[in-house]
């Protein structure tokens, strides 16, 4: 079987530093989750594909026992941004953004079992239009949603790719501490993801194979 895995990061920075994988398409969405839903539809639109991968950096959260360059894979893709603020809770609307689901997507089925053989971090991924900066905010987002990390596209990613019925897995490495503007290391944290994205491509199409 012919796999297809469509690959969208947010900047160009973030496309630059992928290497080249088999069985793979790489396209740059644009910040946000608006523009990486519109543009994950366009690309399946026009080729149909076997999983969709966001990947790039985030943010970790105080609590979250991350460290800056450590890579993770997405358990649940959270729209922690969408709903009503109830003191440090976002509570969802009564309102589905698709049939059952208000603010959590799914992931891939094979997400925890690659992230173990690959002895990769996993756990919760929020997805916000903002970077958060408030410490308090964290705090609350981190312990409501049991998150570990926090970036911009991926449940938009996941949303547009479930209207094609494709699974969906975000892999990101960490560049920041989340409310910690000060000390943010992209390039370290984009090399450690190229790293393990070329060590562990092929168990990763293995994992696909098997859906």
């Amino acid at each position: 079987m012919e796999l297809n895995i469509l690959i969208v990061v947010a900047t160009p920075l973030e496309a630059q530093r992928l290497p080249v994988l088999p069985h793979s398409r790489l396209i740059v969405s644009g910040i946000g989750a608006v523009n990486a839903a519109l543009s994950t539809q366009q690309a399946l639109l026009e080729q149909k594909a076997d999983l969709v991968l966001s990947v790039g950096i985030a943010g970790a959260y105080p609590k979250s026992g991350l460290e800056l360059g450590d890579v993770i894979v997405s358990s649940r893709l959270v729209y922690a941004g969408l709903g009503v603020q109830n003191d440090s809770r976002v509570e969802a609307l009564g309102f589905p953004i698709a049939e059952g689901i208000f603010q959590t997507l799914p992931v891939w089925q094979h997400a925890q079992a690659f992230a173990k053989a690959a002895q990769l971090e996993y756990g919760v991924m929020t997805t916000l239009e903002t970077v958060t900066t408030d410490l308090t905010r964290a705090s609350g987002i981190e312990r409501q949603f049991e998150a570990r990390a926090e970036a911009m596209e991926g449940a938009g990613i996941a949303q547009a790719a479930l209207r094609f019925a494709v699974p969906t897995l975000e892999i990101r490495a960490i560049s920041n501490m989340v409310g910690d503007r000060q000390n943010w290391q992209i390039k370290t944290a984009l090399g450690q993801l190229e790293t393990k994205l070329e060590q562990h491509w092929n168990r990763l199409l293995e994992f696909l194979s098997q859906s």
